[in-house]
């Protein structure tokens, strides 16, 4: 039996003329909005690849392009990326004024990729030095949820190898409409565990893959590098900083959220973004599933 529980997650982006790359910092890039527009005309669709009732992996990233260690913690991302494919999933978020924060108005490194929700969970999870990485946010001991670059694939094999009952699987489907610069996310989550004592939340990610700027590397000289190719940054949260509550009905049952509708701003490339679900144990914060798909083919 299919049960749909509408959660009204109804946003659009309004940039306001101030480009989300400025110095400036955008206290509310997401603004919401009671309705969609169904004028709408789709060119493109896209669906994430079924969990199949595999639990998936998320990677939380924290980095920033003045973060001289922090282009080796990418690689390793990348390679764990090579090594299980779909289902481990990627996000790098910029965080800390020591390392993200920009060092002038023009000219390298003067791009801001740090977000208000960024800095909430930077704060939160207490991070400290960069690279540091959040595996499924699986917590080293009680509240300690930050790791360094050398422990992600231990704790990524030992999810790989115990992987527990999988709590549910997470459906995304993209739309586009280009002549708009609009996107339209639909997501949904289907219970397969049926002893479910906590409570769950579902969080929507956005990503933009690609990003050609500078970043300091200790391992080459010179260490700034003009051109380095930024992957999974973390553009912001699309459903409020911690997403919102599901409810749990029985086995087979399917929470559906409401469409969630944003206009992409100038300069970020469609081709390259890419939405993030997954659910967590909002007491713990653990993150039970995950599954990512592009705005476009």
């Amino acid at each position: 039996m299919k049960r749909i529980f509408h959660i009204f997650l109804v946003l659009a982006i309004s940039i306001l003329g101030i480009p989300f790359s400025a110095c400036d910092k955008v206290d509310d890039p997401y603004p919401t909005i009671n309705e969609i527009d169904s004028s709408l005309v789709w060119d493109d669709s896209v669906e994430a690849t079924p969990n199949n009732g595999v639990r998936f992996i998320l990677m939380e990233e924290f980095t920033g392009f003045r973060c001289p260690n922090c282009p080796e913690g990418a690689e390793r991302v990348e390679d764990l990326i090579a090594d299980y494919g779909d289902r481990f999933i990627a996000v790098a978020i910029h965080a800390q004024d020591e390392f993200a924060k920009p060092i002038a108005e023009s000219g390298p490194y003067s791009n801001d990729y740090r977000t208000e929700d960024g800095n909430i969970y930077n704060e939160t999870f207490q991070i400290a030095s960069l690279p540091a990485g959040m595996v499924s946010r699986i917590q080293r001991s009680p509240g300690n949820y930050s790791m360094g670059r050398n422990l992600w694939r231990n704790f990524t094999e030992d999810i790989i190898a115990n992987p527990g009952v999988t709590l549910g699987d997470i459906n995304i489907k993209n739309l586009y409409d280009d002549s708009s610069r609009t996107m339209e996310t639909r997501v949904s989550f289907t219970w397969l565990e049926d002893n479910v004592t906590s409570n769950y939340n579902l969080q929507l990610y956005l990503l933009e893959n690609d990003i050609i700027d500078w970043q300091v590397d200790n391992r080459k000289d010179p260490s700034d590098i003009e051109n380095y190719v930024h992957k999974h940054l973390f553009r912001g949260s699309l459903n409020t900083t911690w997403g919102h509550e599901i409810s749990f009905e029985g086995v087979g049952t399917t929470v559906e959220l409401d469409p969630i509708q944003k206009q992409i701003p100038d300069g970020w490339k469609t081709e390259d973004l890419v939405v993030v679900a997954f659910v967590y144990d909002s007491d713990t914060y653990e993150v039970k599933q995950a599954n990512e798909a592009h705005i476009t083919p």
